[in-house]
């Protein structure tokens, strides 16, 4: 247990089956927390046993960053919560921060056992269409347990709609945009495009990401005579279903699946174009990493998207699952290398004043003493 000089600790809760965008905002914030040195972060994976390890509990370990495997497995959850909430109390957890929606369940469960503090961030109100009955009821009373939190963080002004009028109190929603560490970005003195552009989608391969809208894209683009590659990484349930239409596209050379990549930064060299035509998001981390590396984007008005990205003034919006839209702005910007690029700049810029680590931090650093 800490003793009462120690920095309070802060550990953040999720279950998670990847290094995407959430789990991304979780080390920034525990690296940035660590650099500030007012609290100890401590990144907990809920996972089924003591041996199962994760990808982010594995990032965050080579970063330096303490971890916690917390098993919650289905058979014996009383005793095995019980046991959770005794565990945490003795390590002098804090605050108990969760993300996502067994995370909030889990979380609120050992908050009532100990008393220890809790906070919450909405990263995604997640579509519940073809989703299984246990996890839309898992959802529904994530968004209940919402208006019992003391402060619920929304990434985006949209989300923290959603959360409003789903019954949070306004009064317990806080708006934290993500953040990322900003650097020189990799493609600073590319001002032009390879005879055959490369075009970079990352994501989950999720219908809310819309890649099918892409793919259907480049078959447009294919039609017309227009050659670019596409490269999209990530993974998810849709995986097979994309395969299965670019067979039928016959896009098999123009597209790679490449599955979940830890190199984003190395694919962003390469990269032309970013391309995220997404059907809903927050503020999406690897939006922010495109624009941090210098890459002119093509991305959908949704979400918070718009406060970093203007049309035609750092960069160009579509409608969402308007593939013929997004294919003529890929055309426009492959065909116009010199104000893609110029756009890029003016992004960045925006980038800079509104999305780093720090001021991600700043913000939930005032909401975690508060709670304390």
């Amino acid at each position: 247990m800490n003793s009462l000089s120690d920095p309070p600790r802060i550990l953040h809760l999720v279950e998670t089956g990847g290094l995407y965008g959430a789990e991304k905002v979780i080390l920034n914030l525990a690296l940035e927390t660590i650099a500030a040195g007012s609290f100890v972060p401590v990144i907990g994976c809920i996972v089924s046993a003591s041996d199962e390890d994760t990808d982010l509990l594995k990032a965050a370990r080579a970063a330096g960053i303490e971890t916690a495997r917390v098993v919650l497995g289905n058979r014996d959850f009383w005793w095995q919560i019980a046991g959770v909430a005794l565990r945490l109390k003795r390590s002098g957890i804090g605050v108990i921060h969760s993300h996502g929606y067994k995370a909030t369940i889990y979380g609120y469960l050992v908050h009532l056992l100990t008393h220890i503090q809790v906070t919450a961030t909405c990263h995604l109100w997640f579509l519940s269409e073809g989703v299984p009955l246990k996890t839309r009821v898992l959802i529904r009373l994530e968004k209940y347990l919402y208006r019992h939190y003391p402060a619920v963080v929304a990434v985006s002004e949209s989300i923290a709609e959603i959360l409003i009028t789903s019954g949070v109190p306004a009064d317990k929603v806080r708006v934290v945009e993500n953040g990322i560490e900003l650097k020189e970005p990799v493609v600073a003195n590319k001002r032009t495009f390879g005879a055959v552009p490369q075009v970079l989608n990352v994501g989950r391969l999720v219908s809310q990401k819309a890649q099918s809208d892409l793919i259907q894209a480049v078959a447009i683009l294919a039609r017309r005579g227009t050659r670019i590659t596409v490269d999209i990484a990530g993974d998810g349930e849709l995986r097979d279903q994309l395969a299965d239409q670019l067979a039928r596209e016959g896009l098999g050379m123009a597209i790679r699946l490449l599955g979940f990549r830890d190199d984003i930064n190395d694919l962003l060299e390469v990269t032309d174009v970013f391309v995220l035509p997404s059907v809903m998001e927050g503020m999406p981390v690897s939006l922010l990493e495109a624009v941090a590396a210098g890459v002119p984007v093509i991305t959908t008005a949704v979400g918070d998207i718009p406060k970093l990205i203007t049309h035609e003034v750092s960069g160009l919006l579509v409608k969402v699952g308007d593939a013929e839209g997004l294919a003529d702005a890929i055309q426009r910007t492959i065909n116009d290398p010199v104000a893609a690029f110029r756009m890029a700049d003016v992004a960045r810029q925006v980038l800079h004043a509104r999305y780093s680590c720090g001021k991600m931090y700043g913000k939930y650093a005032e909401i975690y003493s508060r709670l304390l």
